[in-house]
């Protein structure tokens, strides 16, 4: 079981963590020993430069230096100890139902013009919070597409198979989503990135540049042999290096610019090394995780993480202009500045075309993760059966994803050809609308490749398209009726291009009255099914009902009801076959105080 799965994991790495935080303590006091005979042995060879002293205080640096590397990789082990702990509480709490742990993906509403929301896909407490385990810009992005429904039944079913193998690998997964975490790449470090990426020119293009790195070091180190063998004076000495620090620090300011761009990203940069290098040592199985696998590598270039480690080694090499003695005698030696740079542009004229394909192939990564972490979270879920036929949508006990399993109602839905319509009536506050969101959401995860809330599902490859939400927009001068009519002539013109879609409509034409919405919703529906479209319609409007004496083969009719007992409504949340015989709206108008 999944809960038992992150328990003993929390359990197993508490014990480690606690172990490694008591070595990393007797460190420290042993780091702080080490100082204190560099301080009395280090006064004591100034007085008295005997072997045994200078042998102390050589020991005590070498030694400290060393602990202060080991200290370094034991952070990191209990860094990233703490968070696989945190996230395995933070899975067990979504288990139990809190789905709000991460980012509700509402900024993707505008990007991807999905202003209305018919299906809770974004936003708080919304589908892609649900599903979210994506920590970059694009990871995010990826899994707000594949909440669109758009896709092929080719695309659908090798997603099931790397999501399926994912699911299996509970240790993977979750150390994929530890590592992910550590290397988070927002819009705003992607945009810089890929800025830098492009920008392959250069501002050291004159030859003389790349020969300095070259004339300086054999420059500056026969100067330095002629002052110690006495064949210069240590005044002509100090021209030479003073020479070779000029010209050094004339190019500052350019390389400065370079530092500070990079700078700002250095960490996240360096962070995606251990991100691609447990992509590129897993083993997989299914066509998509190794087509995948295979964008993290090249023959010609190498592993992605080994030229990240690479990049990395060149920035902190950059670093050392942040100690201002270290960084005089390097740039007077060797040049140090224009060294890194052109460190750096032979990096990115190396990788620069690849760098973009790694972010693309982990953000890919990001999104199964996602999609393969609810499934081993919901191990009762099941993979739907995705069918060529036009249409078929079988649903056997079929929950909604957002609700609460212990106040979850599952229900069922079957449709097998086209045109057909469903008609659902019933009562007030009965279960229409979220019934029709249980549908839509389900055939959204079925269409992603992902595991779906029913015990049985079989699909056609369709997209949503609904009618449920509606809002005016005054900043647009448009009022709730408008507001609606553009949402159905987005439907109407999908239905004429024989778009594989399935119309969810809640309410039909609610902004208008009695006479002219049935006029409307009756048209609707007709030439839904003239035009050999599939849909479900939920309203109150019972006479469209009698449509079915009309297509007694393309209508199929529904109904959710309520029980009055002793003045108290009752409702079941049950889908029926037939009409609703019974209404509520009187006696919950009552209730709030209204004299009807």
């Amino acid at each position: 079981m999944p809960t038992s799965f992150y328990n003993q994991t929390i359990n197993n790495n508490k014990d480690r963590l606690s172990a490694l935080k008591k070595k990393s303590s007797i460190i420290s006091w042993i780091r702080l020993l080490c100082i204190v005979v560099f301080l009395l042995f280090g006064f004591s060879v100034w007085q008295n430069a005997a072997a045994l002293n200078i042998s102390l205080v050589v020991a005590s640096i070498a030694s400290f230096g060393y602990l202060v590397i080991y200290s370094g990789k034991l952070h990191e082990k209990i860094v990233h100890l703490t968070a696989l702990v945190e996230t395995c509480k933070k899975e067990i709490s979504w288990i139990n139902g809190n789905y709000r742990l991460y980012n509700n993906g509402s900024e993707w509403l505008k990007v991807l013009k999905d202003e209305t929301n018919d299906l809770d896909s974004f936003g708080e407490a919304s589908m892609f919070q649900f599903l979210n385990r994506t920590n970059s810009y694009l990871g995010g992005l990826k899994l707000a597409n594949s909440l669109q429904g758009k896709t092929t039944k080719e695309e659908i079913l090798y997603n099931q198979e790397a999501i399926k193998e994912l699911k299996n690998n509970p240790e993977w997964l979750l150390e994929s989503h530890v590592r992910s975490q550590k290397a988070p790449i927002p819009q705003d470090t992607y945009e810089h990135l890929k800025a830098w990426l492009n920008n392959t020119g250069s501002a050291f293009q004159a030859k003389i540049w790349h020969l300095m790195p070259v004339i300086v070091p054999i420059i500056s180190v026969s100067t330095i042999i002629a002052l110690v063998t006495s064949f210069i004076p240590f005044s002509l000495f100090n021209i030479v290096m003073l020479i070779i620090l000029i010209i050094n620090f004339s190019i500052y300011k350019k390389v400065t610019a370079e530092y500070i761009h990079l700078s700002n990203v250095a960490d996240k940069i360096q962070a995606l090394s251990p991100a691609f290098k447990h992509i590129e040592d897993a083993t997989f199985k299914s066509e998509k995780l190794n087509t995948i696998q295979q964008s993290f590598s090249n023959k010609e270039t190498g592993a992605s993480s080994e030229a990240i480690h690479e990049l990395k080694s060149i920035l902190k090499r950059f670093d050392y202009r942040l100690n201002p003695i270290v960084y005089t005698i390097l740039s007077a030696v060797l040049f140090w500045d224009l060294r890194q740079i052109f460190a750096l542009e032979k990096w990115k004229l190396k990788y620069h075309n690849q760098f973009e394909s790694w972010l693309q192939a982990n953000a890919e990564i990001e999104k199964l993760v996602s999609y393969a972490t609810v499934a081993f979270n919901k191990p009762h879920w099941v993979f739907p059966t995705i069918t060529d036929n036009w249409f078929k949508l079988k649903m056997e006990k079929v929950g909604h994803p957002l609700i609460v399993e212990n106040k979850s109602v599952t229900n069922r839905f079957n449709m097998n050809h086209a045109p057909t319509v469903t008609i659902i009536t019933g009562s007030n506050m009965a279960g229409k609308s979220t019934y029709l969101r249980t549908v839509g959401t389900n055939i959204l995860l079925a269409m992603a490749g992902g595991a779906v809330c029913a015990q049985e599902m079989e699909c056609s490859v369709m997209r949503p398209v609904c009618s449920m939400r509606i809002a005016d927009n005054l900043s647009e001068d448009t009022s709730t009726f408008y507001a609606e009519l553009l949402k159905m002539k987005t439907i109407v013109t999908a239905i004429k291009n024989q778009e594989h879609v399935i119309v969810l409509v809640d309410e039909m034409l609610r902004g208008t009255n009695t006479f002219d919405r049935h006029l409307g919703s009756k048209a609707f529906i007709q030439q839904m099914i003239t035009q050999n479209a599939v849909g479900i319609v939920a309203t109150h409007d019972v006479a469209l009902v009698d449509l079915k004496d009309t297509y007694p083969n393309n209508i199929q009719l529904g109904y959710f009801d309520s029980v009055i007992n002793n003045d108290e409504i009752e409702f079941d949340y049950k889908y029926k076959d037939g009409v609703c015989k019974t209404t509520n709206a009187s006696l919950l108008m009552k209730k709030i105080g209204l004299e009807v």
